[in-house]
């Protein structure tokens, strides 16, 4: 019997799981060498949020339904196939960023009204594959291949969409779907050293974590963001613009070293930034505020948020708060994401597919998700 993906329904994410809290979980060694033991016993290790809770002392719970992502799992080497994906009704590539709320809409609306196509989807969240995908039809995850996966739909800001543009590989006009509302300052809950921007000046070097220079468009948002919020809101009004300018390039070399390096246990920075937090390795890191949030939700307790904001002053530990949002600091950088189909030729099953999500994602129903995790519709 063949293998058909018309029958497998998966979801690669950026964090490898619905969850952020996964990906903070924690060597023995680090647990046991840093400040910070408090915090350990409230983080999340669930890898698979979707299955049963499993039960310690019924540990064949687990095999209701066959995973192999958790802990005792060799994940990366226990399973192996080419898998074709010609035929699955729906193939979207997305900047993983804004996830949880990709997530809730296929949970509450979508998959509910497209019963058929959650038995027969392949959607990445993962850093941005979607001209490569385009181009070879192909998704590697450990030993699985999928071929044939030219994406129908892809959601992306603009620098992703442009090259996809350039090369004649979308169709049709972007549709704007979702803006940011900047960054915030993650720092763990109860740490008052932090309650401004320009408190971050006096951190210790290397106390400050953020996107490695490898992941180009998060490192460079917020080295940006830095730069531009401390030359527009300089630590007296009366700072003169070259004073200004001086000032600023001091704190971003003062918090990314000269090489652009913070510090980090490496890609992707939706990992690394609590992670490094958390575990007591950093104090604090620019963080987007939606981003923040679902690291709170799934972190209680954990983490605190400080403002970078006009409209607003001080943190919260509150994820409800902090998706009320925030009107972001001159400086500190919003994005607008766009939805654009692609040249992709698909057959009747998979364009109803496709324009019903296009649907869903303009949706009043999408608008509410997006409120509740600190995102926005574009102005």
């Amino acid at each position: 019997m063949g293998l058909g993906l018309s029958t497998i329904s998966i979801i690669i994410l950026a964090t490898n799981s619905s969850t952020i809290g996964t990906e903070l979980a924690m060597t023995s060694e680090s647990s046991t060498t840093n400040d910070n033991e408090e915090f350990t016993d409230v983080l999340s290790y669930d890898l698979d949020s979707w299955l049963p809770t499993e039960d310690p002392n019924d540990p064949s719970q687990r095999l209701s339904i066959p995973t192999l992502t958790q802990p005792f799992y060799n994940n990366v080497l226990d399973i192996r196939a080419t898998v074709p994906a010609s035929d699955v009704e729906l193939i979207l590539t997305v900047n993983g960023n804004w996830q949880s709320a990709l997530v809730k809409l296929l949970e509450e609306k979508y998959f509910v009204e497209n019963e058929s196509v959650k038995d027969s989807y392949l959607i990445t969240t993962s850093p941005p594959i979607a001209i490569h995908q385009m181009k070879s039809g192909l998704v590697k995850v450990g030993n699985v291949m999928y071929k044939n996966a030219q994406p129908h739909l892809m959601v992306a800001p603009p620098k992703e969409l442009i090259p996809m543009e350039e090369a004649n590989l979308t169709d049709g006009p972007r549709i704007p779907i979702i803006k940011t509302l900047g960054s915030v300052i993650l720092k763990r809950k109860g740490d008052d050293r932090i309650n401004t921007f320009w408190d971050l000046q006096n951190l210790k070097q290397g106390r400050f974590t953020s996107s490695h220079p490898a992941e180009g468009g998060s490192f460079v948002n917020y080295r940006t963001s830095v730069l531009n919020i401390a030359k527009s809101n300089p630590k007296s009004s009366t700072t003169p613009a070259d004073e200004a300018q001086f000032e600023a390039e001091q704190l971003v070399t003062h918090l990314f070293g000269q090489d652009g390096v913070t510090v980090g246990i490496g890609l992707p920075m939706h990992r690394s930034v609590p992670h490094m937090i958390a575990t007591g390795q950093a104090d604090a890191g620019f963080f987007l505020l939606h981003l923040a949030v679902f690291v709170m939700q799934n972190n209680p307790g954990v983490f605190e948020a400080v403002y970078v904001a006009s409209d607003k002053v001080g943190s919260t530990d509150d994820p409800k708060v902090l998706a009320e949002g925030q009107v972001p600091l001159d400086g500190n950088q919003p994005s607008t994401f766009f939805a654009i189909r692609t040249t992709t030729t698909v057959n009747p099953d998979q364009e109803r597919a496709r324009e019903n999500l296009l649907s869903d994602l303009q949706s009043e129903a999408f608008t509410s998700i997006l409120t509740r995790v600190g995102l926005r519709r574009p102005d």
